[in-house]
């Protein structure tokens, strides 16, 4: 994604996005953190393990944003433990369409204006 020359960006507000998005026209959004809800909450049956993604929507394509895995290794008594997750901040130009999916509550974004 080409957003065009920083030096010609000036800070407009800051902002929560909890629903899809767009950036307008002569704006950029930096996407700062992500604030994940509490459907992470999960049950294992202490067998096969879990996966679980946390999701972001770009123009209507699925992005994961965070991993958890636990698995186990011989018995339910050797489970490990991974989570794996993207470094933030990234750059959305106009036209973008933004969306929390799964496991994501909302988007903290600084909006820029472009000249």
């Amino acid at each position: 994604m080409v957003i065009g020359n920083v030096k010609s960006q000036s800070f407009s507000s800051s902002a929560i996005i909890t629903q899809a998005d767009t950036v307008p026209t002569g704006e950029t959004w930096k996407v700062e953190s992500v604030l994940y809800d509490q459907s992470f909450n999960y049950q294992d049956n202490g067998i096969n393990g879990i996966t679980i993604h946390s999701k972001l929507k770009i123009d209507g394509t699925d992005i994961i944003i965070r991993t958890f895995k636990r698995y186990y290794v011989g018995s339910s008594s050797g489970a490990t433990e991974m989570v794996w997750e993207m470094k933030y901040p990234f750059w959305l130009p106009a036209g973008t369409i933004i969306a929390p999916g799964n496991t994501v509550y909302g988007l903290s974004v600084l909006k820029f204006k472009t000249d």
